[in-house]
């Protein structure tokens, strides 16, 4: 990651510690800032896909934890949680990957450090190599922390790349109004009442009209009709 003043990177912070790991505490606040913005983007079924001490940083001005928006086109969400965990075993113990699991896979790190039995067994459980113990996404680590809209709001504007966004500027699209029967009935009558007046108005319009006659008698006693 390239030196930013805004942002300094949890490798970064590690290696100016000197050797020695972050306390629990400060690493589970770490996480319960990390974690909304990680469900957020696995809500939509996308993985962050490069989950490293190098994409974990600390904005300088709030001390807030998050993500490095990158550009990826993941979606195997479990992997963020093992990376996210093995970025965490990192943080704690001070120590590479390479020393934190043995020949056969299984991670080693509370040989390195201790730390809280319920704290421990969430990270194991991130760690797992086995699909059915690992969390399959972040939201499901989230009530395990008691992490909750209320304390941690869920973000709404996070733009990890091109590919995907969760910028709320996009409105979602308007629904069109529907109308109940009634009043579509009432918009029929309406209807059929204007034909019925239009029908009225043009038949007396073309209708031929009638001519006032007046009768005049003339010498011989006859009326002559002669015209008014």
């Amino acid at each position: 990651m390239q030196s930013n003043s805004t942002y300094k990177s949890y490798r970064q912070i590690l290696l100016e510690k000197q050797g020695k790991g972050l306390p629990e505490y400060e690493v589970t606040e770490l996480l319960k800032q990390v974690l909304p913005q990680l469900a957020a983007l696995h809500t939509q079924g996308l993985a962050h896909g490069a989950i490293s001490l190098d994409t974990l940083v600390l904005h300088q001005a709030d001390r807030l934890s998050m993500l490095l928006e990158v550009p990826s086109n993941q979606f195997d969400l479990s992997k963020d949680v093992l990376d996210l965990g093995v970025s965490i075993a990192q943080l704690l113990t001070a120590q590479p990957p390479e020393l934190l699991v043995d020949p056969y896979g299984k991670w080693q790190w509370e040989e390195f450090v201790v730390v809280s039995d319920q704290f421990g067994e969430f990270l194991n459980h991130t760690l797992s190599n086995d699909f059915g113990t690992r969390y399959a996404n972040a939201n499901e680590m989230l009530p395990v922390l008691g992490i909750t809209s209320e304390n941690y709001p869920l973000p709404t504007s996070i733009n990890y790349s091109s590919n995907y966004s969760l910028s709320p500027e996009i409105d979602p699209p308007t629904k069109t109004s529907q109308l109940t029967p009634w009043q579509w009935t009432g918009i029929g009558i309406g209807a059929g009442l204007l034909l019925l007046l239009a029908s009225f108005g043009v038949s007396k319009l073309s209708s031929p009209q009638q001519q006032l006659i007046g009768e005049s008698p003339n010498s011989n006693g006859t009326s002559t009709p002669t015209p008014i």
